[in-house]
C-alpha cells in the first residue's frame, strides 16, 4: 500500500506505525530434531505462525528438492515432507507448491501455496482462512536460505501487524515506490507495507490491505507525522493493492 502525503513542504521527522508486540524471534532456538541424508549441501529457513510464533515449520533446500516440516515436529525424515519442484523456468528459476501445513489436531492449519526460487533468492506465500500473506518482496536485502541452521532467517506469518517503510530489493517490480527524500514544495509518495517483521533480510511478512478479516473485507491504517515545532498530523493511508 502507499501513503500519499501531498506537499508536506517540510522535513518528516518521524512516522509512527501501528503498535506491535510480536514474539522475540531472536530467542527462538533454531534446531532440527531429525534430518534426512541430503544429496548436496542443505540450506535453511524457518517459518513461524500466529501471534506468539509458537507453531514453526522448517524449510530445507537440498538442490532442487525441498523438505517441509509440515506438522512442526522437527522430523524431516517423514515421507510426506519431501517436496519436488512443481515447475522450472529459465536458469536458476524454479518453484514449489508444498500444500498443507499445520498441527495434527487440525487446530492450526495453513497452506504453503508457493515458494519461488530465483537466482539464489526466494519469495514465499501462504494462505489461510484469514487470507494470504507473503514474504521476500521487502528489503533490506533479498530473502535467502542460509548454510547454517543457527543462522536461518525467520519469517513470522500472521503475527501482530505493523507498518514498515517499503524498501524494495533490487529488481523489484515496485522499485518506483522505494524511499525518496522529501523536498519542499513537491508532492511525494511514501510507500509502506502492512505486516509482521521477521528476522533477517527479506523476512517482512506482507499482509494485504484488503483481506478476509472482517465483514467489509477492509483494514484501515493511519500514520502520525511530526513536524519541527511540535505540530502533529494524522494521515490516512491509501491502499494500493
Amino acid at each position: 500500500m502507499r501513503a500519499g502525503l501531498a506537499r508536506l513542504g517540510i522535513t518528516l521527522l518521524a512516522l509512527y506505525a501501528l503498535p506491535v508486540q510480536a514474539a522475540d524471534l531472536a530467542k527462538i532456538e533454531r534446531v532440527i530434531a531429525k534430518e534426512p541424508k541430503y544429496e548436496g549441501k542443505p540450506t535453511y529457513c524457518l517459518l513461524a505462525f500466529g501471534p506468539e510464533a509458537d507453531f514453526r515449520v522448517w524449510l530445507v533446500l537440498d538442490g532442487t528438492v525441498l523438505y517441509v516440516d509440515r506438522n512442526g515436529n522437527g522430523d524431516l525424515t517423514e515421507p510426506n515432507k519431501r517436496v519436488v519442484t512443481q515447475y522450472r523456468g529459465d536458469g536458476s528459476r524454479y518453484g514449489f507448491r508444498p500444500g498443507p501445513v499445520g498441527t495434527p489436531d487440525g487446530k492450526v492449519k495453513f497452506t504453503l501455496s508457493q515458494i519461488r526460487m530465483h537466482d539464489g533468492c526466494c519469495d514465499i506465500e501462504i494462505t489461510s482462512e484469514g487470507g494470504w500473506s507473503r514474504a521476500g518482496f521487502d528489503g533490506p536485502g533479498a530473502l535467502r536460505f542460509v548454510d547454517r541452521v543457527q543462522d536461518a532467517p525467520i519469517i513470522h506469518f500472521l503475527g501482530p501487524l505493523t507498518l514498515q517503510r517499503f524498501d524494495p530489493h533490487p529488481g523489484s517490480a515496485s522499485a518506483e515506490c522505494g524511499p525518496k527524500p522529501l523536498i519542499r514544495g513537491r508532492t511525494t509518495t511514501l510507500a509502506f507495507s502492512l505486516g509482521t517483521p521477521g528476522l533477517g533480510n527479506g523476512t517482512f511478512a506482507k499482509f494485504p490491505f484488503l483481506n478476509r478479516l472482517s465483514g467489509d473485507n477492509k483494514l484501515t491504517a493511519s500514520a502520525e507525522v511530526r513536524f519541527p515545532g511540535g505540530k502533529t498530523v494524522t494521515v490516512s493511508l491509501e491502499p494500493d493493492g
